[in-house]
């Protein structure tokens, strides 16, 4: 790109950003699903509200169903916020082939 006299802004937009997408979105799939897990698990330990609390409440009630529904909801939104991140990556490389090997 320096051979065509572009500028660190064009180099930034057209070389590195392009190539350092794939790494960021990766990421995002894992920081999404992690932070759910991570929120419900510190709800667990110290809130008086949220999923993790609906857990410990319904394990000290004895109430199975109810720790199952729970654990359902959080699992769905975890597996509902790594497809969304699938989603866009899917619509940012619509353009590349996908490999079948």
């Amino acid at each position: 790109m320096q051979t065509l006299d572009s500028s660190q802004w064009e180099i930034f937009t057209k070389v590195r950003w392009p190539s350092a997408l794939p790494y960021y979105i990766a990421a995002h799939e894992i920081a999404f699903t992690g932070s759910i897990i991570g929120a419900v698990v510190a709800e667990w330990l110290f809130a008086r509200k949220g999923l993790g609390y609906l857990i410990v409440q319904s394990m000290s009630q004895y109430r199975a169903d109810r720790v199952w529904a729970v654990t359902i909801v959080a699992s769905a939104l975890a597996v509902g916020a790594y497809l969304l991140v699938k989603a866009i990556e899917k619509y940012l490389f619509r353009w590349q082939v996908e490999d079948l090997t």
